[in-house]
């Protein structure tokens, strides 16, 4: 079933590649509209542009800091995981689930 719903879409290939052409050219439709239009294009014909990640500021943080750091986030995680779960841990709820 999915490759024919693949199929599909890509039948609409030519004819949405034109629709985002149209919305990009013309100058009554928002200019946001205009953009992500013209992004759509380009990331299919070039692919997406790489994205730069900022990390340097780990490189120069005293390692004290960045292991309170990643304490503090993995506390954080944990917490997280607690309120999506009721409170209980999802290795507690996944034991739970094989003993029933």
């Amino acid at each position: 079933m999915v490759k024919e719903v693949r199929e599909l879409a890509q039948a609409y290939t030519e004819e949405a590649i034109n629709t985002l052409a149209d919305i990009m050219q013309d100058p009554s439709e928002p200019a946001a509209a205009r953009v992500h239009a013209a992004d759509i294009i380009l990331n299919r014909g070039h692919g997406r542009a790489p994205q730069l990640v900022d990390n340097h500021h780990f490189d120069v943080m005293p390692e004290a800091e960045l292991d309170k750091f990643i304490r503090d986030s993995l506390s954080r995680l944990a917490d997280l995981s607690r309120e999506a779960t009721g409170g209980e841990s999802p290795r507690g709820k996944a034991a739970k689930a094989r003993t029933h």
